[in-house]
């Protein structure tokens, strides 16, 4: 059993443009002619499916796809099992940018505190309370149909 990682790329000219249909063509021929037992990560990835994988050669496979198309920047976005584990990866001629993602709170601010709860007496009976805004599914306000 493995750390399980949910991956997406993302991949544009490095000077923020597009890609033209033939470069995402030759790309994507790329991964294919460079897949082992006709099977990858990357092409996996690629094609969308990169929810859950062990690819723990990922930085390997991409920096060999950037060494192929030097004026293409991807970039990989991985989120993994825990909760803190986010991050991107950025490829470029060959070359990779790591950058750990970061969970930032802001600081207590006193002007900030609102009183946020209602009573909603029309969801699924009285006596409902809910965030101001954030009504529950049930909520006839939330439907349109009913004053709370």
């Amino acid at each position: 059993m493995g750390y399980y990682t949910d991956y997406e790329i993302l991949a544009v000219k490095d000077n923020l443009e597009s890609l033209s249909a033939d470069q995402f063509l030759a790309i994507q021929n790329f991964i294919e002619i460079t897949k082992v037992d006709r099977w990858s990560y990357l092409s996996d990835v690629w094609c969308g499916k990169g929810n859950d994988l062990t690819w723990h050669d990922h930085r390997k496979d991409m920096i060999r796809l950037s060494a192929a198309f030097p004026d293409v920047l991807f970039t990989l976005w991985g989120r993994g099992q825990e909760e803190d584990d986010l991050w991107k990866e950025y490829y470029l001629r060959g070359k990779c940018q790591v950058a750990q993602g970061e969970i930032v709170y802001p600081n207590f601010d006193e002007k900030q505190l609102k009183d946020i709860s209602t009573t909603c007496t029309a969801c699924y009976g009285e006596g409902i309370e809910h965030a101001d805004g954030y009504s529950s599914i049930g909520c006839r306000k939330y439907w349109g149909s009913g004053e709370v």
